[in-house]
């Protein structure tokens, strides 16, 4: 896998648009039922993508301590339109810093070409991870490699 941050900066605008279009009742909360709804408009990448970001919104509202349980229920059921912008945003900041990885010379690790080209080496040698992706970044990484322009 090899992704462009120039296309991944330009796919970040179509899956929030996306996000914005399955919002079919304007309030802000996406629905699976409203995702699913709006897949004919958006296409089956973007709704793959929004449908991950729902089910990450779940677990986090599920394993959630402070969140009492009466509002669990509803609160796994909406996920607000502004989550799929900043995790796009936060997707596109890893793969930034993946791309812009120095290494670390104590643990033997070398640097990562800054080519805005980020491979799978490069996420594997980006060492604050664990040479994995973020949770955010995972379903923006999926949609961004079968994004055409």
């Amino acid at each position: 896998m090899t992704i462009r941050l120039d296309t991944a900066a330009r796919a970040a605008p179509v899956l929030n648009a996306a996000a914005r279009r399955a919002d079919g009742n304007g309030d802000g909360l996406l629905t699976t039922r409203e995702i699913h709804a709006a897949r004919r408009a958006n296409g089956a990448a973007a709704t793959k993508a929004l449908l991950e970001y729902h089910a990450q919104h779940r677990g986090l509202v599920r394993n959630d301590p402070e969140l009492p349980q009466a509002e669990k229920s509803r609160a796994m059921r909406f996920m607000g339109v502004e989550a799929v912008d900043w995790s796009t945003r936060q997707a596109q900041v890893q793969l930034g810093r993946i791309d812009s990885y120095r290494g670390n010379a104590r643990r033997g690790i070398g640097p990562n070409t800054a080519d805005g080209v980020v491979t799978d080496a490069e996420i594997r040698n980006y060492g604050r991870t664990g040479g994995k992706l973020q949770m955010e970044a995972r379903p923006f990484v999926a949609f961004v490699s079968s994004f055409e322009p």
